[in-house]
């Protein structure tokens, strides 16, 4: 039985590695097999590259994925922001003193950093 697990164990590297989509299936039939069969892995030395291999294919996963959610979060933000912009448009009124300024205002930067105008005050 050790010899088939350290085989199975094999074969969902190989999977792990090359079908990253797939890791929750793989996971599945993962972790019952290394609890399972923890004793024999430890006993057995040709596991223990698997093992390696499937620890850091799971390291570089986990590393990449938060940055991923950090950029959902801000596009998420984002979209929010677009749908508020979008919504305040269709509903305000364009020919008004205060529609006149909020859109001049929205077109306009308020801030400007000009350095040669400090340098000349200077």
């Amino acid at each position: 039985p050790g010899e088939m697990a350290v085989q199975l164990l094999e074969r969902l590297t190989e999977q792990f590695r090359a079908s990253p989509r797939d890791c929750l299936s793989i996971l599945r039939w993962l972790l019952p097999l290394l609890n399972t069969h923890s004793a024999s892995f430890a006993k057995n030395t040709a596991s223990r590259k698997h093992l390696i291999s499937i620890y850091q294919a799971i390291d570089y996963q986990v590393k990449s994925l938060l940055p991923a959610m950090k950029l959902r979060g801000r596009l998420s933000l984002l979209m929010k922001q677009m749908e508020k912009v979008s919504e305040f448009n269709t509903h305000s009124e364009e020919s008004t003193a205060t529609g006149k300024g909020l859109r001049m205002a929205r077109n306009k930067a308020l801030f400007v950093h000009d350095e040669h105008r400090m340098e000349n005050q200077n």
